[in-house]
C-alpha cells in the first residue's frame, strides 16, 4: 500500500511570498513612465528591491524542488546557471522598461512565473507523468533563455560604439533642449503680456507673484497695485484666505487702516502663529517668514489696530520654539507692540 505523500507546506509557502513579492514588484513598475524623472527613479528603485527579495526566494524554492522533488541534472545545471542570469536579465530589463522600452517589460513579467512554474513542476512529481520532462523542460527552458537574453544583448549592444545611433540621440536631445527653451520663451512672453494688461481695474491678487523683491518688475508691480480701485476689499479678501505670506507689502499699498482690515489681518496672524510649534518639523521657516510681517504689524499697530491676541500667540509660540538670539528679539519685539 503507497504511503500517502504529504503536502508540500513549504513550497507552497514559498510560492505565496513569490506572488506578494511579484505583485510589489510589478505594482511599484506599473506607473513609472506615466511620472516624473524623480518619481521614475523611485519606482524603479523600490521595483528593483522587490525583484532581488522575489529572486532569493525564488532561488530558494528551487532548492527545496532539487531537494524533496524530482529534478534532473540537466534541470539542475540549467536552473543554477539561469536563475542568476535572468535576475541580472531581470534588472537591466527594469531599467531599459524606465527608458520608454515597453517591449521589456516581458521580462519581470513573465521570467518570475516561468521560473516558478518549473520549481513546481519538479517538486510535484505527479505532474510529471502528465507533462512530459522532456517537452516541458524544452518550452520552460526556452522561454527563461528568450527573456534573459533578448534584454541582456539589448544592453550590450547599446554600449557598442554606434555612429548613426549616438548622431540621432544627439538630434533628439537638441530638439527637446530647443523645446523647452521655446517654453520658457513663451512663457516669459505670456508673462509679460499679461503684466501689461494690468490696471486699475484689475485685482489685487494678479499682482501678487509680481510684488515680492526677488522680481524685477517689483517696483513697477507695487506702483499698479496702489492705483488698483478695489484694493481694499480684495486686501481683506486675501488675508480671510489665508494669503498672509504673499502680502509682506501690505503696508506699502496705500490702505486704510479699517476695522475690516484690522479684523481680517489678526485672524490670519493667529492662523500664522498656531503652526509655529514644534510639532511641524518647519516651524523655524515658518517663524522666520512671519518675522517679515513686522513692517506691516508696525503700520496697523499705529494706525490703531489691537492685535494683542495674534501677537501674543505668536510671540509665546517663537519664544518657545526659538533656538537664537534672532528668535528671541523676535518674540521680545512682538511683546512689545501689545497695549
Amino acid at each position: 500500500m503507497d504511503t500517502p505523500q504529504k503536502p508540500p507546506v513549504g513550497t507552497i509557502v514559498l510560492l505565496l511570498i513569490a506572488g506578494v513579492l511579484y505583485c510589489g514588484m510589478l505594482g511599484s513598475l506599473s506607473g513609472v513612465n506615466e511620472t516624473d524623472a524623480m518619481g521614475r527613479g523611485m519606482a524603479l528603485g523600490f521595483g528593483a528591491i522587490f525583484g532581488v527579495a522575489l529572486w532569493l526566494v525564488l532561488a530558494v524554492l528551487l532548492l527545496v524542488s532539487a531537494i524533496n522533488g524530482r529534478m534532473s541534472t540537466a534541470g539542475k545545471i540549467g536552473a543554477a546557471i539561469l536563475l542568476p542570469l535572468s535576475a541580472i536579465a531581470g534588472s537591466v530589463a527594469m531599467d531599459l522598461y524606465g527608458d520608454k522600452a515597453e517591449w521589456a517589460f516581458a521580462a519581470p513579467l513573465l521570467l518570475p512565473p516561468t521560473i516558478a512554474a518549473f520549481a513546481l513542476w519538479a517538486r510535484l512529481p505527479a505532474l510529471q507523468t502528465r507533462l512530459r520532462p522532456t517537452p516541458t523542460m524544452a518550452v520552460l527552458g526556452a522561454i527563461v533563455i528568450v527573456l534573459t537574453a533578448t534584454p541582456l544583448l539589448v544592453a550590450l549592444l547599446a554600449t557598442l560604439p554606434n555612429p548613426e545611433r549616438d548622431a540621432r540621440q544627439a538630434a533628439l536631445e537638441r530638439a527637446r533642449e530647443e523645446k523647452l527653451q521655446q517654453e520658457e520663451k513663451d512663457a516669459l512672453k505670456n508673462e509679460a503680456e499679461a503684466f501689461a494688461k494690468l490696471g486699475p481695474d484689475s485685482s489685487l491678487r494678479d499682482y501678487l507673484q509680481y510684488l515680492p523683491g526677488g522680481d524685477s518688475r517689483s517696483r513697477e508691480a507695487l506702483d499698479g497695485a496702489r492705483l488698483v480701485k478695489s484694493r481694499q476689499a480684495d486686501a481683506v479678501d486675501l488675508l480671510k484666505a489665508g494669503r498672509l505670506e504673499a502680502l509682506t507689502d501690505l503696508f506699502r499699498l496705500d490702505l486704510k487702516v479699517t476695522p475690516e482690515l484690522c479684523k481680517a489681518y489678526d485672524e490670519a496672524l493667529a492662523s500664522a502663529a498656531s503652526r509655529v510649534t514644534k510639532a511641524r518639523s518647519d516651524y523655524l521657516s515658518i517663524a522666520i517668514d512671519l518675522e517679515q510681517q513686522l513692517p506691516n504689524i508696525n503700520w496697523l499697530v499705529e494706525g490703531g489696530c489691537k492685535l494683542d491676541a495674534s501677537l501674543g500667540l505668536l510671540a509665546d509660540n517663537v519664544h518657545a520654539v526659538s533656538d537664537s538670539q534672532r528668535m528671541d528679539k523676535f518674540a521680545a519685539t512682538l511683546q512689545g507692540y501689545r497695549h
